[in-house]
């Protein structure tokens, strides 16, 4: 919900075949959104081209992502994420995320 996003903020999506994949999927592909004042001003779409877990993370890291939306998650990686002071959405919490459902893509996305 935007009443707890950044004014200005950014989210990395996974995805494969126009669906939330998880982080360690190998074919998966990150789409990222720059988030200003509730808006989407920018969006990036990066093909990881690595299955290590530690290159994605550093994508991330690099990327400066605030917020990550997977398909799931375990609690060893989400601890890994956290670490890296990015907050984690899975499907079932993106089914009332404002931001999520006012993407045309999420309505094959989960």
């Amino acid at each position: 919900i935007y009443t707890n996003m950044d004014v200005n903020m950014r989210i990395a999506l996974f995805f494969e075949n126009d669906k939330l994949s998880h982080l360690n999927n190998k074919d998966s592909r990150i789409l990222i959104f720059d988030i200003e004042n509730e808006r989407v001003t920018g969006v990036a779409t990066i093909d990881p081209d690595t299955e290590s877990e530690q290159d994605r993370l550093s994508i991330l890291k690099k990327k400066q992502v605030d917020e990550v939306y997977l398909s799931t998650i375990d609690d060893d990686l989400k601890e890994k994420i956290s670490k890296l002071d990015i907050r984690v959405k899975t499907a079932p919490m993106l089914e009332s995320d404002k931001l999520f459902n006012s993407l045309y893509i999420s309505g094959c996305m989960v």
